[in-house]
């Protein structure tokens, strides 16, 4: 089980004032300064406004989601869900060690979780809390762990991360996700907050002396919570619509076969040859905030939010037309 002592600080709710506004601010400061990545500005509005609209159900789709219309077993399914939403560095190396992910890893991941949830029952706090490595390879069915290192390197990984959120829910809201969410008084910035105050959702750099945060999983977690209400009629965050898009892989990737991002001769070498980026370096700051940055502006001016914009670039990625072609590759926590 994680060290309550990570969790310090952990409880308090309430994001300071303009937390997520601060994120863009650096973002900005960014792509103003980046060496290796130009965004083209001149399409960006016409861009944003011919995207297709997503439909509800093409976003959290039944098929692979676990949605029973009871709170606490839903919340729990999400936020297990996001505590594990993560590996695209580990694919290609997994699926070596003979890992079968025919649909992309989020799918594989969203499926066996669900088809757990609805044989098992919903796996409360207390059960995340104590999810072990190989617990994570025996639900994911994952290479053995003991003779595969990525696959044990991956597990682990998953297992700090939904021990951690288990160990906080467990420690603070007395085991519910319910009160968890209920903390947050309506807001994602304050959902947000809590999530980045613990360290596997922690997901910030430096770049040329500037702290930025992308937080990419718990902006994930508050997006997904809101659809899944959404989905039942009901609201839950009053501002998601101030959220940045998630700092991935796959959006700067569609960003980039879209002529919306240009890389330098360097950059674009590095990941055409599919070599490995390390995490936190100019190269990965530089295409993950560029490509956030991008999708704001396009928010700004087409009047959409940057979460929808996300949802749509992200489903795009999903397409044979740009998996032919790979996104950069980063072994990371984060995303």
């Amino acid at each position: 089980m994680v060290s309550l002592a990570l969790l310090k600080g952990a409880e308090t709710q309430c994001a300071p004032d303009n937390f997520v506004g601060s994120f863009k601010s650096n973002y900005a400061f960014v792509a103003r300064n980046a060496q290796h990545i130009e965004i083209n500005y001149d399409i960006l509005e016409s861009y944003a406004t011919n995207l297709p609209a997503l439909a509800l159900d093409e976003i959290l789709d039944a098929d692979h989601h676990f949605i029973s219309g009871q709170p606490e077993a839903d919340l729990s399914y999400i936020i297990a869900l996001d505590s594990m939403n993560f590996g695209s560095g580990f694919q290609e190396q997994i699926k070596a060690e003979g890992y079968d992910q025919p649909e992309g890893f989020y799918f594989k991941v969203a499926g066996v979780l669900k088809a757990h949830y609805e044989k098992n029952g919903a796996l409360t706090a207390h059960d995340l809390a104590h999810f072990t490595a190989l617990d994570v390879a025996n639900l994911l069915g994952l290479p053995d762990i003991s003779a595969n290192p990525y696959s044990f390197r991956l597990a682990s990984k998953y297992s700090s991360s939904v021990q951690e959120v288990g160990a906080y829910v467990h420690a603070y809201h007395n085991g519910s996700f319910s009160e968890m969410i209920y903390a947050c008084q309506g807001r994602a910035e304050n959902f947000i907050h809590m999530l980045t105050r613990l360290a596997t959702y922690n997901d910030s750099s430096c770049y040329r002396g500037q702290r930025v945060p992308f937080y990419k999983r718990a902006i994930s977690c508050a997006a997904d919570l809101q659809d899944l209400y959404v989905s039942q009629g009901k609201t839950l965050f009053s501002d998601i619509d101030i959220l940045p898009c998630l700092a991935d892989c796959d959006i700067p990737h569609v960003l980039r076969l879209d002529n919306i991002l240009k890389y330098d001769k360097e950059l674009s070498e590095v990941i055409d040859t599919q070599s490995l980026i390390e995490s936190g370096s100019a190269y990965e700051v530089e295409l993950r905030a560029c490509a956030v940055h991008a999708v704001e502006i396009m928010a700004a001016k087409s009047g959409r939010s940057a979460i929808e914009i996300d949802r749509i670039l992200w489903h795009r990625a999903q397409e044979e037309a740009y998996k032919n072609k790979a996104p950069h590759r980063c072994e990371t926590k984060f995303y």
